[in-house]
């Protein structure tokens, strides 16, 4: 029946519709696997600074096995607690945007989706009203809509491992370890002396002993011999033998002439104590048992007549002190925690990307079998050449 019969005339597609969302549909997906693809490098490329890392530590190690906590790896990803994007070793800040950025063009894709079924039905449905013609058909490209789906997929896995495994294991890991070394460093900073006087600290810095113990006294002598209850003084003085003993424990463990004493140095005045801007435990070796010892049976012969009866009390509260400073360092031989748990978190990353790629490539497989041959033996030649190259580094001096 045609339109001279009184029919009305057939509904149509507007002309260039469906050409328009196929080429929309194609900016979508290759803006998709772009962005896999620089997720994949991104992560390939942290496990690459990771394992270089920890390679570069080993023979720090090996060279040199005093080696402190503030120069590891171990240190480097505990930066990852400060959830700032400026600053981070490696780059899971950064593929959080592009997670976002994935989650974003799949959006975009569905809705375009969505616009183009429901342009093609609500014609369809016009023309049953109309009781015209409509042979239109839709058309959906369905490997580029495969895309899609695999964008929201990967963006999906990409953001759950990143909430399961890096916020909800990586980070509390890092926190306990970190909590444990900030309530070491608090615990020294709490107990060194402040030298209102100026006198001690500046003495203990220039290894006179013999200034610090007159120092010490001149504060013990204000109490009773004949009380066993501590003074004021008492408690002072306390602290300026802990602040003997950390010191001690620096300069015996700091080879002489190193110029990290020197920076260590800060901590052991009056302004470093107040401003606590130096780490104590970041200047303990990394991995190695660590003991400070009480130097108070040294200077005991000299301190304890003016003690008396409180030397028994006064030794009681130095050993808690003490006790507490030893308990603590030694939850810090290993500190190694967090930088597990965070490449466990890249590898699990790289594993979910590499998943993806491998699904994208295998939707274009057909179109890019020919640029993979070619990938290939580009690959085949350049692993040859390395092999060739390692095997003339190993072999150079045989």
């Amino acid at each position: 029946m045609s339109s001279q019969d009184g029919a009305p005339p057939p509904i149509q597609m507007p002309a260039g519709l469906n050409d328009a969302f196929v080429l929309i549909y194609k900016i979508i997906a290759i803006l998709i696997a772009l962005t896999l693809g620089v997720m994949f490098l991104t992560t390939a490329m942290d496990i690459f600074l990771f394992q270089r890392g920890e390679l570069q530590q080993q023979v720090k190690l090996v060279l040199n096995k005093n080696l402190f906590n503030k120069d590891t790896t171990d240190t480097a990803a505990m930066d990852y607690l400060k959830n700032n994007p400026e600053d981070e070793p490696y780059n899971i800040f950064l593929e959080q945007k592009m997670i976002g950025s994935m989650f974003t063009l799949t959006g975009i894709g569905l809705t375009v989706l969505g616009l183009q079924v429901g342009t093609f039905f609500s014609l369809k449905m016009w023309s049953v009203v109309k009781r015209a013609e409509f042979t239109e058909r839709i058309d959906l490209p369905l490997k580029l809509i495969l895309v899609l789906v695999i964008g929201f997929g990967a963006a999906t896995f990409f953001n759950s491992n990143y909430n399961q495994i890096f916020v909800k294991k990586t980070q509390p890991n890092m926190k306990s370890i970190r909590t444990q070394m900030v309530r070491l460093n608090s615990l020294i900073y709490t107990s060194l002396t402040n030298d209102v006087r100026n006198r001690f600290l500046p003495a203990l810095l220039s290894d006179d002993l013999d200034t610090c113990v007159k120092v010490l006294r001149e504060y013990l002598k204000r109490g009773n011999p004949n009380d066993t209850e501590l003074t004021a003084e008492d408690y002072t003085a306390l602290k300026m033998l802990f602040t003997i003993n950390i010191y001690g424990f620096y300069r015996y463990m700091i080879p002489e002439g190193d110029p990290v004493f020197d920076e260590l140095r800060a901590l052991f005045t009056t302004q470093g104590i107040r401003k606590r801007e130096i780490e104590p435990t970041a200047y303990m070796y990394y991995k190695q048992a660590a003991f400070v010892p009480n130097a108070y049976p040294t200077v005991r012969d000299r301190l304890q007549p003016l003690l008396g009866m409180r030397e028994r009390m006064f030794v009681v509260e130095l050993g808690k002190m003490m006790r507490e400073l030893n308990r603590q360092m030694v939850y810090l031989q290993d500190i190694s925690g967090g930088k597990k748990a965070l490449f466990s978190y890249l590898l699990a990353t790289f594993a979910v990307a590499l998943l993806w790629i491998i699904l994208v490539i295998g939707v274009f497989y057909q179109e890019l079998s020919p640029f993979l041959g070619v990938a290939a033996q580009a690959a085949a030649v350049f692993w040859e050449k390395g092999k060739f190259l390692i095997r003339r580094i190993l072999f150079m001096g045989a």
